[in-house]
């Protein structure tokens, strides 16, 4: 599975891109992803920092350099191409219907501990393919794996058992 980026015009075509790396900088900025995009919506000033992160993947453009080129001309086209490029990187809730978050576990922020574990001792990354990578291709291995080696049975097994409990008491 190969990461989706999204193009973008800024002083040429750039790429924006948002791996855990940007998702581990959005949780110690904002709070969570659902804050940093909360804040992009409600303040304009957010989004060459925004910008910045999906952006690092390629190159460190400094702050300043886009600050100035994000203008009331853009704006709007630069916010739709980060919310695209968000879309392509968070787990697809089609394929993970049941383990969508609610608003309130989503404005937490992510499990870092649980990712890097996940990532790295179970799906044996390095840590650099780790911190590279989108949260949608983690979860999306993650799955795989859990499939693979049967684990995702259990958890079904598990949701059974306590729809049974709840549907023979109520």
């Amino acid at each position: 599975m190969k990461a989706e980026k999204t193009p973008i015009e800024l002083n040429g075509t750039k790429h924006l891109l948002f791996d855990l790396s940007s998702f581990y900088e959005f949780d110690k900025t904002y709070g969570s992803i659902n804050k940093a995009m909360q804040a992009l919506h409600f303040n304009d000033d957010n989004i060459p920092h925004i910008l910045q992160l999906g952006l690092a993947h390629e190159e460190v453009v400094p702050i300043e350099n886009l600050e100035l080129l994000v203008d009331l001309t853009n704006r709007d086209t630069l916010k739709k191409q980060i919310l695209q490029a968000l879309e392509l990187a968070l787990p697809d809730p089609d394929k993970h219907k049941n383990k969508v978050a609610t608003n309130t576990e989503a404005d937490k922020g992510l499990d870092w501990d649980w990712l890097y574990y996940i990532g790295t001792v179970l799906l044996e990354m390095q840590e650099t393919v780790f911190w590279c990578c989108t949260l949608r291709k983690l979860i999306s291995l993650w799955a795989v794996h859990k499939r693979y080696n049967g684990l995702d049975k259990a958890d079904e097994e598990q949701a059974t058992a306590s729809d049974d409990f709840i549907r023979n008491y109520m």
